[in-house]
């Protein structure tokens, strides 16, 4: 052994002895440290695990739907439905309410002012209501026409509001050729069988999908409305008959999740109400709860929800009065919304391997 090697072997020895003795004089330290280490590296373990044993494969749309590349909205939903098209999404220009103060001009040059939401002259004696058609008015100030080419029941979230609701991520653009990434629709219909002036004529309906994500279940009227500052009221389950939606849907009363809310900014008189049911791999379920659960479950490869969201525009008068209205939507609404949502069979299939 050379003599720089015998001298190397003490120094060594010596560091050894000097780290031996910090940690003795540290021990309740290194102990603290090999304790969070160890949690660490097992917590670490146990969410990789949870990840690999709960995560589900997505599930891709049904043939004939069609979905925006970008926007990941749902294009394909049907503009009308019901007998004699009862229900029709708002035409272009039909939905239009001008902001008090605002100017406008028919085609053959008068003036209109919006007043409470209506198109009022304003170069004649005696206010008087405009009552020609919206396709014939012009916004004043620059002479852009009001109708835009797109029904006004037709409604585009922006991407702030989308990325809040977990749509349009870097997941569903890698997954859209696939036709597997979440969307959403948000309409307005109109009954055709109401006038103007009565209530029940205009629904809102908002449905959304989601597959192959960890996002389980985080928006539902009880708690979007209540972070929105409205107050609930009543709230609980109610059934409605849709006879020509498939099994298990049409055979049987479909229980939905209502919720009553007034807005203390505004009128504390005018209630409202929203209606919702989630499509759970299929199978109609009105409890966010167990679409987590479910969605967590160890048992099944793949799984998707969709909520269904529906609600009349503006106040009602009375729950029973909103649950009738409600049925006679849901009873066109609902086999239309499903022939965009995988149903339990093909779901059966995929678990078989047989596509």
């Amino acid at each position: 052994m050379s003599e720089q090697t015998q001298q190397s072997v003490p120094e060594d020895i010596s560091i050894v002895k000097q780290y031996l003795t910090w940690c003795l004089q540290n021990r309740h330290f290194m102990i603290s440290a090999i304790i969070l280490v160890t949690v660490w590296l097992g917590w670490t373990a146990i969410m990789k695990w949870n990840v690999m044993f709960f995560s589900k494969e997505a599930v891709a749309w049904p043939e004939g739907v069609d979905v925006h590349p970008t926007e990941f909205r749902m294009l394909s939903l049907a503009e009308s439905f019901g007998p004699d098209n009862r229900f029709e999404i708002a035409a272009d220009g039909e939905l239009f309410q001008p902001k008090n103060g605002e100017l406008f001009v028919t085609d053959s040059g008068e003036v209109l002012e919006g007043v409470n939401y209506v198109l009022m002259y304003k170069n004649r004696t005696g206010r008087q209501r405009f009552a020609g058609k919206l396709s014939q008015v012009k916004y004043k100030k620059n002479n852009d026409p009001v109708l835009d080419g797109i029904p006004d029941g037709e409604r585009t979230i922006g991407a702030e509001t989308l990325e809040s609701l977990a749509v349009g991520t870097a997941l569903d653009y890698s997954t859209y050729d696939d036709r597997k990434s979440t969307w959403y629709v948000s309409r307005t219909y109109v009954d055709r069988t109401k006038s103007v002036s009565q209530e029940y004529r205009l629904w809102q309906l908002d449905v959304t999908y989601y597959t192959g994500t960890l996002d389980k279940a985080p928006h539902f009227p009880e708690r979007c409305l209540t972070a929105a500052g409205m107050k609930l009221g009543a709230m609980g389950d109610v059934n409605f008959e849709a006879p020509g939606a498939p099994e298990p849907w049409g055979d049987r009363p479909v229980t939905c999740r209502f919720v009553e809310y007034t807005n203390p900014r505004g009128n504390p008189g005018n209630l409202n109400v929203q209606y919702y049911v989630y499509s759970l791999n299929g199978v109609p379920e009105s409890s966010w709860k167990q679409v987590r659960l479910q969605t967590a479950s160890p048992f099944g490869k793949y799984s998707y929800f969709a909520k269904v969201q529906f609600n009349p525009i503006n106040r009602i008068r009375n729950a029973d009065e909103a649950k009738q209205a409600a049925g006679e939507f849901v009873k066109y609404m609902l086999p239309e919304v499903l022939k965009s949502l995988p149903m339990p069979e093909y779901m059966k299939r995929l678990e078989s391997g047989v596509q």
